[in-house]
């Protein structure tokens, strides 16, 4: 009595083109027979008219039509075989495509060797030019308002089928464009995986820096006359890391001598008119900010 092969679910198999690839659709038996696999037929099945009925057609099912160069024992070409004993599927992956695989499974008593039957099933496999599939991060990621971040891959490609974040924190997320909120400050490692666990797998990193709190500006003592002094006052405040560096630009369009770098400067302004002050402050976290 044939009782059954089990085959583990699989997530969307994605191989690359032209390249060496490993596949395994080894299955279990309950009652422990001795199995043996093929590559066979795919077989049409559902109905003339759709591909997925709510009343199928009943068997015999007839064969589906291979093109020049493939079949049921090659459907992915000569270079592409299965191991008999373990059902692992290895070879160099044929053009981009989407292609049917049929592995059957045909079971034997151990003790005998008795035939008592064969199980199969149909997986489909694509085969995709891996230069366009990949991870695309932004250089570095830094928050100076706040401990979330929403993440996402610049690469957009859609053979990107799966994603695995590492978010460096001891936490993970399978979501393609995750939020995620840090509970500490710190600097930490971003990890994104596309595609793990297939042949078609990419992954990239990226430093990330969590430092909330910093709230830049800066006060001044506007004269009502040409000629007066003008002190500018940097009243930045950071909760981590300490305020090191400063930028300010006056607005006088007609010199080039209207900046400076201290962190409370002075500056006359000689001749009458309404300026715009540009302030540039920043962290030795990495944090920086402009105030007009």
């Amino acid at each position: 009595m044939l009782r059954g092969s089990r085959w583990p679910t699989r997530p969307v198999v994605v191989v690359c083109h032209d390249r060496p690839f490993t596949l395994d659709f080894s299955s279990t038996d309950v009652d422990g027979d001795s199995l043996v696999y093929s590559l066979c037929d795919a077989y049409n099945g559902g109905a003339a008219t759709n591909a997925n009925p709510i009343n199928p057609s009943p068997p015999p099912y007839g064969s589906v039509t291979y093109i020049n160069g493939f079949s049921g024992g090659s459907p992915l070409g000569p270079t592409a075989t299965i191991n008999p004993r373990t059902g692992i599927i290895s070879g160099i992956a044929p053009r981009a495509d989407k292609y049917v695989v049929s592995v059957c499974v045909n079971s034997y008593n151990r003790t005998t060797g008795q035939y008592k039957g064969t199980h199969r099933k149909d997986f489909i496999i694509t085969v995709a030019p891996c230069d366009i599939a990949g991870v695309q991060l932004e250089p570095s990621y830094l928050s100076c308002d706040g401990f979330t971040f929403n993440f996402s891959n610049l690469n957009t490609s859609p053979l990107n089928q799966t994603f695995f974040w590492d978010f460096g924190d001891g936490t993970t997320s399978t979501d393609p464009n995750p939020v995620h909120t840090y509970t500490t400050a710190g600097d930490y490692v971003l990890k994104l995986v596309v595609n793990r666990g297939d042949d078609c797998s990419d992954s990239a990193t990226a430093p990330l820096r969590v430092y909330p709190g910093f709230f830049p500006g800066f006060t001044d003592n506007s004269p009502t006359c040409k000629g007066v002094p003008v002190q500018f006052n940097d009243i930045t405040t950071a909760t981590y890391g300490v305020v090191n560096n400063w930028r300010w630009d006056f607005g006088v369009p007609s010199v080039s001598n209207d900046t400076s770098r201290l962190r409370n400067p002075t500056f006359t302004y000689n001749t009458p008119g309404e300026y715009d002050v540009a302030f540039i402050v920043g962290s030795d976290k990495g944090c920086r900010d402009t105030v007009l």
